[in-house]
């Protein structure tokens, strides 16, 4: 779970880029589902504001939080349903 400065974590980089299979490999190995990154974003808002589907499902059946918030009290509710993202709010 190395992170970067403003503490993205690689599974954070892997849901903002869409790279589902290397989501995948990084959860198997344990990665830290949950992080926050310095505005208080996890994986699964990333996903979510970026529309991967198929990455917030594989973060959902590794018990992502659905409720986790950022800094402004926003959930990935809110950040999927802000872009326009309707599978995304349909999974959620």
């Amino acid at each position: 779970d190395a992170q970067e400065k403003d503490r993205w974590t690689p599974l954070h980089i892997a849901a903002r880029n869409g790279h589902v299979d290397v989501a995948r490999t990084l959860l198997e190995h344990h990665a830290a589902v949950d992080a926050q990154q310095e505005g208080g974003r996890t994986p699964l808002y990333v996903a979510a504001q970026n529309g991967h589907v198929d990455i917030a499902c594989a973060l959902l059946e590794h018990h992502a939080a659905v409720d986790a918030q950022d800094h402004v009290g926003w959930t990935p509710l809110h950040a999927a349903a802000q872009e326009g993202h309707i599978n995304i709010v349909r999974v959620l």
